[in-house]
């Protein structure tokens, strides 16, 4: 495994393959571009933020989940990814492409105005997780699907992604009741219309523990959008996707926008992650030592609290990306495998040294999981440098490599910061 590689081991674990059972779809007919999906995931803490165009890069509307990773997007000029899961395939669609480093397909819908244009780029470099695959649809109409194993265009005035490899398409090789649901329905040339694709969308939602979390629906031509709460496809909230990009750059929950759900917030109460949520609260109204108190006094009371470890790694590690997020306006957080992109990241921000306080706890806990041990040193050691006090950012940095395997990026993300920092 080259070094390239090992700074994106764990991509596939952080982006773009949530979903247990999304659907997406995209149709042109009827002098109509729509695109439309469901997100099928257990995380009902579902954010929304925007990143205005620059001169360098075009406006994007992300929508994802509650780690700030981006799921779904589309920019000013009507391009649009979609990201679903698959089981493992085998990534004969990169020999001789190069490692990018950082999101691809942020990068796409930053510089790419068509499908056209983002299949250059993927022509260039590796798609880099063999478990997800993603649609790409732009507002003339056109739209691919593109997984490891290849780039499937479209061959008809629709195209439908759900969770198998649609290299297997042509062949009919898969077994899926959602993608013959949405098949069958488009394929009987019927006029599409907004009101025509929320009701697909209601006919292949999922509940249960995974269960459709959001859906939307993207007018490409007319930049509108058409959100959807917890497969409730009565109440519907629209964005104009110009006005939402010619403001100042914000993030919010998704559920912000939509009125309260007795099914939507019995389910977000009793999720795991309803503690990592509200420990956050704390943190930004308060501090982070209130925040460690509930943790405490709540791992007393309800000592199935310990069934979820890293709450509290997960916790600084969501400070850290928020600010990020907020700082460079809209970009989501990619210093998991992009960590030489973060070297002139300089911030005051005083809720960065909330997180310091968290890690330093997990530094002082024993450890079930030497995990836990490694993540709270190396994301101390970039919290201080962020902060600039490179001394003790390169000590951090140090001590993850001692502790760290060698064979993970926790050890090659901290040696070149430590190599960066032994050069100044």
């Amino acid at each position: 495994m080259n070094n390239a590689n090992y700074f994106l081991v764990i991509a596939f674990l952080l982006t773009h393959i949530y979903a247990d059972a999304c659907s997406f779809f995209c149709a042109t007919r009827n002098n109509q571009v729509l695109m439309a999906g469901n997100e099928d995931w257990s995380d009902p803490f579902s954010k929304m933020w925007t990143r205005p165009a620059t001169e360098k890069s075009f406006g994007i509307l992300y929508l994802g989940h509650s780690d700030y990773q981006a799921q779904i997007a589309v920019n000013e000029h009507g391009l649009a990814f979609d990201f679903a899961a698959l089981d493992k395939v085998e990534g004969k669609n990169n020999a001789g492409k190069s490692s990018f480093y950082g999101d691809l397909f942020s990068e796409i819908l930053a510089k790419c105005k068509t499908v056209d244009e983002a299949l250059v780029y993927l022509g260039q470099y590796q798609f880099h997780s063999a478990f997800s695959q993603a649609m790409l649809a732009d507002a003339s109409g056109n739209s691919i699907l593109v997984n490891q194993d290849g780039i499937i265009k479209r061959t008809s005035d629709y195209q439908i992604s759900t969770n198998f490899n649609a290299c297997n398409i042509a062949a009919k090789n898969y077994d899926c009741l959602r993608y013959k649901i949405l098949d069958d329905t488009l394929s009987k040339k019927m006029p599409i219309s907004v009101t025509s694709f929320r009701n697909l969308l209601s006919r292949v939602h999922q509940e249960g523990p995974a269960p459709t979390q959001f859906s939307y629906v993207f007018n490409l031509k007319e930049r509108q959008i058409y959100l959807y709460a917890f497969h409730n496809y009565e109440d519907v909230i629209q964005l104009d996707l110009k006005s939402e990009l010619s403001k100042e750059a914000w993030l919010q929950d998704l559920k912000q926008l939509f009125p309260p759900s007795f099914e939507e917030d019995y389910f977000r109460a009793h999720h795991k992650d309803s503690l990592k949520q509200d420990l956050l609260k704390i943190v930004w109204h308060k501090e982070a030592v209130e925040a460690l108190k509930q943790y405490a006094t709540l791992k007393r009371e309800k000592p199935k609290i310990g069934d979820y470890p890293f709450v509290l790694w997960d916790l600084g590690a969501d400070i850290v990306k928020e600010v990020w997020i907020r700082e460079s306006k809209g970009i989501p957080f990619h210093y998991w495998w992009s960590p030489k992109n973060y070297r002139s990241w300089k911030s005051k921000n005083p809720k960065l040294k909330e997180a310091l306080k968290i890690f330093t706890f997990l530094e002082n806990i024993p450890k079930e999981d030497p995990k836990q041990q490694i993540g709270a040193y190396e994301m101390k050691g970039f919290v201080f440098y962020v902060l600039g006090e490179n001394e003790k950012a390169k000590d951090y940095f140090k001590k993850t490599m001692e502790v760290s395997p060698k064979e993970i990026g926790n050890y090659h993300r901290a040696k070149l910061f430590y190599e960066y920092l032994s050069e100044e």
